[in-house]
């Protein structure tokens, strides 16, 4: 019936489902809590048989993927501490399936409006902020990067492209220096110390002249990242920069925004592109 339900008549597929995140989120702890009951052949077969209609139905409901991974608190330390071993088995298999479409939809991220910057702010997106700013998350494989790499190229005539990778900058910025909520300084430096991705993102950010003001932040930004890397060889200046940054040091000093200090948008208060 649960396979009829979910995937015969697609009741967790669709940007509506008729079945929600908690009906699946207790569907995924009911099999869990049996996953270790294997004592016997045919409970075997049956765990297996469990296992694979939850994997298949967590394939179909991309929709309830980002909810599903915040029930599942990816994000805490030790969260598999103390569980079965099979459950734990299980769990990460259903975090292997739900990160595809969230992945998928965290690329879309660097072509559309304010894709970056609605993920400041300690309460939002942290299951994003996870995966895009630790090195090691399995969000970064040669598909990624070369998708990255494609949008990057857009940047010098699509003013939101700039401005998602420049807010991504920002943001990995900020979480060496502070905390991005779940993800610590310690596990956001390896990332940082990728001069693929940071400079490819640092190209994009400044293929079109910024505003002075905005200038003068990312280059308190460039310091930081170049200091992390023990380089600044992938963060090149661009031929605009030495006229904005002189006129920034003739306006007045500007702060680096809090993670909850956002202006219009999301964007943080320290100007636009």
């Amino acid at each position: 019936m649960i396979e009829q339900l979910a995937l015969d008549l697609s009741g967790f597929s669709d940007d509506r489902p008729p079945m929600g995140l908690e009906e699946f989120h207790r569907f995924y702890e009911h099999i869990a809590r049996w996953a270790h009951f294997t004592n016997r052949e045919i409970y075997q077969q049956t765990r297996a048989a469990e296992r694979d209609l939850l994997l298949r139905v967590a394939g179909a409901a991309a929709s309830l993927a980002v909810g599903e991974l915040e029930n599942l608190q990816i994000y805490l330390p030790f969260r598999e501490a103390g569980g079965q071993p099979k459950a734990a088995e299980l769990y990460r298999a259903l975090i292997d399936v739900l990160s595809k479409p969230l992945f998928e939809e965290m690329r879309r991220r660097f072509t559309r409006d304010n894709g970056i910057s609605s993920l400041w702010g300690q309460d939002r997106g942290l299951v994003q902020k996870y995966f895009l700013f630790r090195a090691d998350s399995g969000f970064y494989t040669p598909e990624a990067r070369e998708s990255l790499r494609h949008a990057a190229t857009r940047a010098a005539e699509s003013p939101a492209v700039q401005r998602n990778f420049l807010e991504f900058l920002r943001l990995l910025t900020y979480g060496i220096t502070n905390t991005l909520g779940v993800v610590t300084s310690q596990e956001v430096i390896p990332l940082a110390r990728d001069r693929e991705i940071v400079g490819m993102a640092w190209k994009a950010a400044t293929a079109r002249e910024l505003q002075p003001r905005t200038t003068g932040s990312l280059k308190q930004n460039r310091e930081v990242l170049a200091r992390v890397a023990a380089t600044d060889e992938h963060l090149p200046l661009p031929e605009w920069w030495a006229f904005a940054t002189a006129s920034e040091e003739t306006a007045e000093p500007t702060s680096v925004p809090s993670e909850g200090e956002e202006g219009e948008a999301g964007v943080p208060s320290d100007g636009g592109v």
